[in-house]
Parts: structure tokens; sequence; C-alpha cells
């Protein structure tokens, strides 16, 4: 257990270093926060809230909403394809430090203390 807090612990720095906030502040299983929404861009999630389990599952639903501008004189006909313009900011990205943090990780340790790893046949039918 203590193993999985120090793997918990290095993800948490990872995303809150890098400018990540999370915006799941209610129980998602049990008593427990185990579902995240994780965003760069935290003024543009209007709302999140918890609805109920879907089908068998034992986490709750979340549901949010983004809030974004929409004019309408520039609305395309539905009919059209969207023109989907791809902008990647590799020249921005700190492989480095990347390559140093994910280098750090015992990833064979990770797999085999991975406590959802074995709960997998639950859900396979």
């Amino acid at each position: 257990m203590a193993l999985m807090m120090i793997y918990i612990r290095l993800f948490w720095i990872f995303f809150l270093s890098n400018g990540y906030s999370q915006l799941v502040h209610f129980p998602t299983r049990g008593h427990n926060i185990l579902d995240l929404l994780l965003t760069v861009a935290d003024m543009l999630v209007a709302s999140v809230a918890s609805h109920p389990p879907v089908g068998l599952s034992d986490h709750v639903t979340i549901i949010f909403s983004v809030a974004i501008a929409f004019k309408a004189e520039t609305a395309k006909c539905a009919t059209e394809k969207p023109k989907i313009t791809r902008k990647y900011q590799w020249a921005n990205a700190n492989f480095d430090a990347m390559s140093v943090y994910l280098y750090s990780i015992d990833w064979m340790q990770v797999i085999h203390t991975n406590p959802s790893a074995s709960s997998m046949c639950h859900y396979v039918d």
C-alpha cells in the first residue's frame, strides 16, 4: 500500500506541477474520489456534477459542461464537413523532463501491484 501511495503522489506532482486542475470534488466510488476531471483550462468548465452509475458500474457518472462562445452568423450548415486543423505544439514540450519522470517509475512494480488489473475480469462477459 505504501508503494501505491508513492505512485499516487508522483501522479499528482506531475499533473499539478504542469498546470492541471482536478475538478471532481465529490466521492465517485463509496467515500473516495477515484474518477478525475483534469484540465489546464478550468475556467472553461462551467459545472461538474454527479449522476447515478451507468449499468452495473460502482462508480458514479461525472457530467460536466463546457462554457464556449458560439456565433450563429459564422456557423456552417450541418451537411458541410468541418475543416479539422491540428496544431501540435511539440516545440513547447519538455521531453527531457517527461523522460526523466517516466524513467523514474518502476513500471513492472506498478503493473504487478495494480489492484485494478486483477479486477478487470468483472467487466468482461
